[in-house]
């Protein structure tokens, strides 16, 4: 009988008494497809834990909680888990799906323009194109027609400087290249000046990166905060920095007309004023609050591990004992949920900066890509984008690689929207792999949340100095 991702076999042997049988796939799901391999871990339940079970003629011996784990090698196509336990069978059927790797003709990739763009009339820019190496693309603007030069460093990527000296719309513009295909690239139109906009958006949602909708992040920016633009990409507004040129979406932005215009900031908010000094450590316990964040929740639910526990339910658990901890040692608490519920990435580090907190600690349990095997990839880490986080992370992640029992991968570098927060140092911490049987019956355990909490405790007091 399928039920949702995974399939239940209850087999009742009522003549001889027997207890039912429960085997539950819990990954890969049911009809799923993947796109990576060529093998993927399988992993999954059955109870009683002591039963017999084999798939693909392959004997298979859970873990003692009843999960078991097992590589398989796929097929391309419709992939058959023939699972049988005593004398019952049944399948599991999930699919396959990897191209085959086709040598890519060579071509022209436009890099500026890629969209639709503005300019400000008069002002110098660069038309660039990625080519291969020798091919001298040229590009029309307009009706004008000009040879792209290489690279120094970069033999394939070619570019122009360009100044458009009089109000144009819509100006076409194409890269072409002798035995290469024409390639449109975005339309210019011209600006008369810079452009004046209020920031509409909400904190940590509007982000200023280094490429339109990708990149580096350069800053966040506050509500109300007055910015000058000099030209746009799409739907992204064009700014700049310290110096950087960076972009921001649009819909964050609201247009304003100002008595007199500038090409620099009117207005740019400082978020990390009045925070700090970070550590804490002329601050009593009382006195320091720490944010708890219990990963994922609601209709998030997170990893899922092989008898089928949800990351977002063991994480809770675990917060909610780390907040009795801290609160018993004196500290002030807060949490981004205390119930199943979805909560906004950005919701919840809004929630620790309007509260001007000392710390943010998000609680989560790690996985792997299907390709790999959970119990070779099992450790534990923690993850913090800034120096303040970094500071923040040695040594909670000291503390907990001596009450761990497997690998502790350290302090890393994550790119990670709690963790993004240059006013409130911000970590997050994997305390083990749900997807490994080990690992799933660990975190379930009285014993080891109990410890991670005092660990991180330890790690907390030992950054504060109390």
């Amino acid at each position: 009988m399928k039920l949702n991702l995974h399939i239940i076999l209850l087999f009742l042997f009522s003549a001889f008494n027997l207890p039912a049988v429960e085997v539950q796939i819990t990954f890969p799901p049911e009809g799923s497809t993947l796109f990576t391999g060529p093998q993927t871990f399988v992993a999954g339940n059955i109870k009683p834990a002591e039963t017999q079970l084999s798939i693909n003629k392959k004997t298979i011996v859970p873990y003692r909680t009843g999960s078991f784990l097992f590589m398989q090698t796929m097929i391309p196509g419709k992939n058959i888990l023939n699972i049988k336990s005593g004398s019952f069978e049944t399948k599991h059927i999930f699919f396959f799906s990897q191209p085959k790797p086709k040598p890519a003709p060579p071509k022209i990739t436009p890099l500026y323009p890629v969209r639709t763009s503005g300019v400000i009339t008069g002002k110098t820019f660069r038309i660039s194109c990625k080519a291969p190496a020798g091919s001298n693309p040229q590009v029309q603007v307009g009706e004008r027609t000009i040879s792209l030069k290489a690279n120094k460093q970069y033999k394939d990527i070619w570019s122009i400087p360009l100044r458009l000296s009089c109000p144009l719309k819509d100006l076409p513009v194409t890269f072409f290249a002798k035995g290469l295909q024409d390639v449109k690239a975005g339309s210019l139109n011209t600006l008369n000046a810079p452009e004046s906009f209020k920031v509409i958006g909400e904190l940590f949602s509007t982000r200023a990166r280094s490429k339109p909708d990708a990149g580096e992040i350069i800053a966040f920016l506050y509500p109300g905060d007055i910015i000058a633009s000099s030209g746009y990409e799409g739907s992204y507004r064009k700014m700049a920095i310290n110096a950087k040129e960076c972009y921001v979406n649009s819909k964050y932005l609201e247009q304003i007309k100002l008595t007199q215009g500038t090409s620099a900031d009117l207005k740019r908010t400082d978020i990390t004023d009045g925070y700090g000094p970070f550590p804490p450590t002329k601050k009593k316990a009382k006195d320091i609050l720490l944010v708890l964040d219990a990963g994922h929740g609601g209709t998030d639910s997170g990893a899922i591990g092989p008898s089928g526990l949800k990351e977002n339910e063991v994480t809770l658990k675990q917060v909610l004992l780390l907040k009795d901890v801290f609160e018993k040692a004196g500290y002030q608490t807060l949490l981004t949920r205390s119930t199943d519920d979805y909560v906004g990435l950005y919701d919840r580090v809004r929630a620790g900066y309007n509260k001007r907190a000392d710390a943010f600690i998000s609680i989560h349990y790690n996985s792997c890509p299907s390709q790999q095997n959970p119990r070779d990839r099992r450790h534990i880490s923690t993850y913090a984008w800034n120096k303040i986080g970094k500071e923040l992370a040695k040594p909670v992640n000291t503390e907990l690689g001596k009450i761990s029992p497997v690998r502790n991968a350290g302090v890393l570098y994550g790119n990670l929207a709690v963790c993004r927060n240059p006013a409130v140092p911000s970590i997050l911490i994997e305390l083990d792999f749900i997807t490994s049987p080990e690992g799933e019956e660990l975190i379930q355990t009285t014993k080891f949340q109990r410890e991670a909490a005092e660990a991180i405790l330890r790690g907390i007091q030992s950054w504060c100095g109390n």
